[in-house]
């Protein structure tokens, strides 16, 4: 297996990450009856100069093998992006800042950054949404490292979708995390216990959740059963 140095692996996500969030539109489905209505965002990457226009007409909705009504289908450009970043990572992180500031600094103007960190379970906004990116990309700075362990990522993304304010459909988080859970620790098996009820409450809130790995400060969270769990549950939940 090849292991990709941090640096890579931000880098491979923005660009991906470029490409897939231009086009996207929200759409509207009719569920069973008892499930009510179910929202959620579709995205729609064009071929080279292909127009990305796509109608409800054109949408075809299933749900296992049974073909369900399409109730509305809409394009909303603007998008609610919300950049978390696990305080327990390593302070070398911020040798990534600048490709990061320069991902923000990309967005179009209908993209609303927020930037927040993770520590103590919860999410502490240093940028809430704003359409001004270089006030957005200020607010990175150097994590805390080793006097930021003890917390969970998955609690502290909780935190943040349930604080989440009145915004268009179209949100998405991007977490930048060991992946470590230090409050609930091990013995859960595979995956840490609050990782589904993320994934379930992202889910109803039309969230999209993106992932990326760098590792965690200090040598507690090197050892193999460590990153082979935290990196298995990151990529769960993306």
């Amino acid at each position: 297996m090849r292991v990709l140095n941090p640096r890579s692996w931000l880098l491979m996500f923005f660009a991906a990450l470029l490409v897939l969030m231009p086009e996207v539109i929200s759409a509207q489905t009719k569920h069973a009856a008892a499930a009510g209505t179910v929202t959620f965002t579709v995205t729609v990457v064009p071929k080279k100069d292909a127009s990305a226009a796509v109608s409800k007409d054109d949408v075809q909705l299933f749900l296992g093998k049974e073909r369900k009504q399409v109730g509305d289908w809409k394009q909303d450009d603007h998008l609610y992006l919300a950049i978390l970043i696990d305080d327990s990572i390593d302070t070398s992180a911020a040798s990534n800042w600048n490709d990061l500031k320069g991902f923000i600094m990309a967005q179009p103007p209908t993209t609303l950054v927020a930037v927040g960190y993770i520590a103590n379970n919860t999410t502490m906004l240093a940028q809430d949404f704003t359409d001004n990116h270089e006030l957005a990309a200020k607010a990175l700075r150097i994590t805390r490292g080793l006097s930021a362990l003890g917390s969970s990522p998955y609690l502290g993304t909780i935190d943040l979708l349930k604080r989440w304010p009145q915004t268009g459909p179209r949100r998405s988080i991007i977490l930048i995390s060991s992946g470590i859970d230090y409050f609930r620790g091990g013995g859960f098996g595979t995956f840490y216990p609050d990782l589904d009820p993320l994934i379930q409450r992202a889910e109803r809130q039309n969230t999209n959740l993106w992932t990326v790995y760098f590792p965690s400060a200090g040598h507690r969270g090197r050892g193999f059963w460590q990153l082979n769990t935290a990196q298995n549950n990151l990529s769960k939940l993306s």
